[in-house]
């Protein structure tokens, strides 16, 4: 279980290795360290699922979207903090650009679309590539977000 300092425990429900609790412990993280606004980039392939995962966040409801060309920007806030949740276009012609976004990122959601199975390997090049980054390297927590966890061994 998880403690606070006074010994009393916040995550009254949460089971050891739970995403729940995971998400719980970098919450608390993000609170030592006061910030008022925390900037999270959401990458992945064309047709992944980003925007939705973004408005999922935003609005709790599934909208339908279209291809992203660029970016979308959302503000998200969760118990006075502050997410600016940037949704990044995962077209072949745009990934060259995601470096533009890596300054001051402090998570990063990668989405798989684990059904495609055959452009895998083109996620996970993309996925070494923006590790590879100086601005990524210096703090970052990747969530991956995929269907079947066996997939997650192939990545990392």
């Amino acid at each position: 279980m998880c403690y606070e300092r006074n010994g009393t425990s916040n995550a009254r429900h949460l089971k050891e290795g739970t995403k729940e609790l995971f998400l719980y412990e970098e919450w608390k993280q993000l609170k030592k360290h006061e910030k008022l606004k925390h900037k999270v980039i959401i990458v992945g392939l064309d047709n992944a699922g980003k925007t939705t995962i973004l408005y999922q966040f935003l609005m709790n409801e599934v909208v339908h979207t279209s291809p992203t060309i660029g970016s979308n920007v959302e503000e998200i806030v969760v118990k006075n903090t502050h997410f600016l949740m940037w949704d990044i276009g995962g077209q072949e012609s745009l990934r060259s650009s995601w470096n533009t976004y890596y300054s001051n990122t402090e998570f990063i959601i990668l989405v798989v679309d684990s059904i495609d199975r055959e452009r895998l390997a083109i996620t996970k090049e993309e996925l070494y590539r923006m590790l590879a980054h100086e601005d990524i390297n210096k703090f970052l927590d990747l969530f991956s977000s995929l269907e079947d966890d066996k997939w997650s061994e192939y990545l990392l």
